[in-house]
Order: structure tokens, then C-alpha cells, then sequence
């Protein structure tokens, strides 16, 4: 390989001339800072200057560079700087440090198949184009904590010896960190993905960070949409935490893995949620935070048990329910099912009334409103028939107390008595629904009423207890499977 010394292609920036080299040597730093290029005024702020040692005057750089498949021996100082023109330094190998902090690049900017031996820094730096790093080895630390990509961002099939920094970064366009591997610390705390965010087939072999971070796309965590051997599941082998993340998208945990604890606590999937075959010990997730969860049989019944042993109740009487009214859409008698339509259609009509009457177990405050207005029901019934009261055995109706007595005058409307006319019916109507089960209230006697025939009133003295014993016990039942577990 041809040895090229590091002065040779400063010089050519200096003048603004393209920088051409292939399979070379490079020897000695690359340091901009050394030249004496025109400046451009950026703006900073105070811990850009104060921490990252930015200047508010960037170094513009108009050649455009073209370093690849060589070494560089050297450190690259390549920090403050204003890229105009493409940056390729695809196959490289760089040995010191690689500092880009704080540099825009203007243009096309890859970085593909690259070794970073040392440190790679390109904290707060912008891609404004296309960045691409696919396939790269980062041996040290990579930082790219605040930098934006506003254009394509490919990291795909990259590996992260150290840590892996992206805290409070943007990522604007389409990302990509398929069957990435990250075997140190991966921290995308409060970043922002604002295109789709693809991690299909990547390793998390170290502690993954998420918390706060806002996936205004798709989020893709599952495995290889090329279906590759290679990478065929997204694996967290440490604990993983999306704490209060926002996932606005859909976003798909399909075939993933998660060997430690899953931390999703405040964390809001406005989209689709989908865990077809994921596999994980316990998920801290809540179910009201979930808008939809993709329907998948063994997804639902995993996330019921993972509630059930977190000890979230509550969440889990919510995914029991949508569990059960998803389900009867479902195809139960289809080819791979037992089930004869007849039976299907059957059951499914019954799982509708059990759905309405007390939300499968899970909603005890139902129960409540049907019987409040089956009282309500026969309440206007007894009144309408003219429910015979009095004060003894012996009752007057009524239509007897309130209605004309004499066809030649007429009564002015008593709106007391028919208050208490109503009182009367609902007060009636209660006992009666209430006698249903026998357990508090005797039933009161078959009363007269002047508009029903007594074959009428029978019929309806009996429909209502027996709705007061159904809807008693449908109560019990709700109360049984939530409040008193």
C-alpha cells in the first residue's frame, strides 16, 4: 500500500482541491484546525462551547473527500468544521481518534464498513444528507449524543464494542440499525425518531436505554424483513427500559427476546403494539397505555399471565377483556379448528350477552345499570296498570284514587298523589327485582292492577324476579373476579 503523508491531503483542503485516495497509507494526524480555510458563524450553545470546546466559527471545508478502503495511522481532528462536499471514507481504517464533533456535512457523508480502533466522536454533529455507517466496527466508544440525521441514517449491521451513545439525538429520516450488534451500553435516551426506526435483528448484549425517547414512525424491533438466518430476532441479554417513551407508530416486538426485566413503565403506544412470539419473563407495561395490541392468541394470554404475576390487577382485567372481544371475532370453526359452524354461531351469540351484560367478569358497574333500568322498566309497567296500595290487606287502585269519579266533573291533577303513585311503583318494582335471589328481600304478593290481566301481571311479577336473580348474580360474579379476588 502506498503511504501517503497526512500534510499531503491537509494541503489539498487548504486549497480546496478534491481529495482523492485508494487503498493508501495514511501517516499523521489529520488536523484541520492547522489550516487556514475561510469561516462560517454557527450558532452554539453555551455547553457546545463551554463542555465540547466549540467555537461560533466553523472551518469550511469545500473539497470533497474521498479516502477509502485505506488506514489512517493518525488521529483525524475533523471537529468544528462545515462540510460542503461528500465525505467518503467507506472500508477505512482509523486507529487513533476519529473527532467530528460538531461538524455539519452538507453532503453525501459515509463512514461504510469503516474501523474505528479508537474513539469515535461525533457529538452534536448534523447529517444533512445521507449518513451512512452500515457494516462498521466501533471498537471504542461511539458518541453521537445531540447530533441530528436529517436524511437517511443506515447502521445496519454494525457492531459496538464500547458504548454506544445517541442520547438526545434526531433521527429525521429513514434509520437503520438492522442485525446490529451492541455489546456495551446502548443509550438512545430522549431521541427522537421521526421517520421509521428499524432495529430488526439486532443484539443488545449490554444495557439498552430508550427512556424518553418519541417514535413518531414505525418502530421495527423484531426479526429481518428478509427473513435472514443471520438475524432473524431482536435479543436484549441486559435489562431494556422504554420509560415514558412515546411510541406514536405502530411498533412490533415480533420474535423478540427479553432475557432480563422489560421496563415500559409511562411509556405511551399510541399505535399498534405487536408481541407475536416474543419472549420475556416479566414485562412492566401498563394496559391503559396500550391503544391497541396487535391480536395474536398467545401474544394476549402471555401479557395476561406476565399481569397476573406483576400483581397488575387492574391491567389485567382490561387485556382479559378486549382479549375476550377480540377473540369472538375470530374464526373458530375454520380449517384448523375443531368447531362446527352451527356451535360458532351458537356460543358466539352467547359470548355477545356476556360481553353487553357484565363485560365477561370484569365490569361489575354493568350489572348495576341493566338492573337500575329493569326497575325503571317495570316501574312504568306497574304504574301504567294501576298498582293497587292501601294502607291494610285491602288495597284501592290507582286509577280508583287519582282518576275521574264522576263522569260530569272533573278533579283538579293531584301532582303530589301521583308522585307518590310513581314512588309506589319504583318502590314495588324494587322489592320484587330484589326478591329475586330470596337473600335480602321476601317477595310481596301478586298485586291488582287495572289495565293488566292478571295473566299479563303474572307474567310480568315473574320475568322480574327473574331478571333480579340474573343480573344479582352476574353482579356477584364481576364483584368475585375484580374487587374481591
Amino acid at each position: 500500500m502506498t503511504v501517503v503523508p497526512a500534510q499531503e491531503i491537509l494541503d489539498k483542503i487548504e486549497m480546496g482541491l478534491p481529495v482523492e485516495y485508494d487503498h493508501v497509507i495514511v501517516k499523521g494526524d489529520l488536523d484541520l484546525s492547522k489550516l487556514d480555510r475561510p469561516k462560517r458563524p454557527v450558532s452554539r450553545s453555551s455547553s457546545e462551547i463551554q463542555w465540547l470546546s466549540l467555537s461560533e466559527n466553523a472551518t469550511i471545508v469545500s473539497s470533497p473527500i474521498r479516502i477509502i478502503d485505506s488506514t489512517i495511522k493518525g488521529n483525524v481532528y475533523f471537529s468544528n468544521a462545515i462540510f460542503d462536499n461528500s465525505v467518503n471514507f467507506m472500508s477505512s481504517n482509523f486507529k487513533g481518534t476519529a473527532d467530528f464533533r460538531g461538524s455539519a456535512f452538507n453532503g453525501y457523508a459515509s463512514f461504510e464498513g469503516s474501523a474505528f480502533n479508537g474513539d469515535a466522536d461525533f457529538r452534536r454533529s448534523a447529517f444533512n444528507v445521507y449518513a451512512s455507517f452500515s457494516g462498521s466496527a466501533f471498537n471504542g466508544t461511539a458518541d453521537f449524543e445531540g447530533s441530528a440525521f436529517n436524511g437517511y441514517a443506515g447502521f445496519g449491521e454494525s457492531g459496538f464494542k464500547g458504548t454506544a451513545d445517541f442520547r438526545g439525538s434526531a433521527f429525521n429520516g429513514y434509520t437503520v440499525f438492522m442485525g446490529s450488534a451492541f455489546n456495551g451500553t446502548a443509550n438512545f435516551r430522549r431521541s427522537v425518531f421521526n421517520g421509521t426506526a428499524n432495529f430488526d435483528g439486532s443484539a443488545f448484549n449490554g444495557y439498552a436505554d430508550f427512556d424518553g425517547s418519541a417514535f413518531n414512525g414505525t418502530a421495527n424491533f423484531w426479526g429481518s424483513a428478509f427473513n435472514s438466518s443471520d438475524f432473524s430476532s431482536v435479543q436484549f441479554d441486559k435489562l431494556v427500559s422504554f420509560d415514558d417513551a412515546r411510541l406514536n407508530g405502530s411498533t412490533s416486538f415480533n420474535s423478540s427476546r427479553f432475557k432480563e426485566d422489560a421496563l415500559f413503565e409511562g411509556a405511551d403506544f399510541n399505535g399498534t403494539l405487536y408481541l407475536m412470539r416474543t419472549k420475556y419473563d416479566r414485562l412492566f407495561i401498563s394496559w391503559k397505555n396500550i391503544k391497541e395490541l396487535g391480536y395474536d392468541d398467545a401474544a394476549y394470554l402471555s401479557l395476561l399471565e406476565n399481569f397476573k404475576k406483576l400483581g397488575y390487577l387492574e391491567d389485567y382485567d382490561g387485556c382479559y377483556y378486549e382479549y375476550r372481544r377480540l377473540h369472538r371475532e375470530q374464526d373458530w370453526s375454520g380449517k384448523y379448528h375443531a368447531m362446527n359452524p352451527a356451535e360458532e354461531w351458537f356460543r358466539k351469540r352467547i359470548d355477545v350477552g356476556l360481553e353487553a351484560f357484565y363485560g365477561y367478569g370484569k365490569k361489575p358497574i354493568w350489572p348495576l345499570l341493566w338492573s337500575a333500568g329493569t326497575i325503571l322498566f317495570f316501574g312504568a309497567f306497574w304504574r301504567r296498570g294501576g298498582l293497587k296500595r292501601d294502607n291494610g290487606a285491602n288495597q284501592r287502585g290507582i286509577w280508583e284514587r287519582y282518576g275521574l269519579q264522576e263522569p260530569s266533573r272533573k278533579r283538579p291533577w293531584d301532582w303530589r298523589g301521583e308522585l307518590r303513585a310513581i314512588a309506589d311503583a319504583l318502590i314495588f318494582s324494587a322489592t320484587l327485582f330484589l326478591s329475586g335471589t330470596r337473600l335480602f328481600v321476601d317477595p310481596p304478593q301478586m298485586p291488582e292492577v287495572h289495565r293488566w290481566s292478571p295473566s299479563q301481571a303474572k307474567a310480568a311479577f315473574i320475568a322480574e324476579r327473574v331478571l333480579g336473580a340474573f343480573f344479582s348474580i352476574l353482579f356477584f360474579l364481576a364483584i368475585s373476579g375484580t374487587v374481591v379476588r
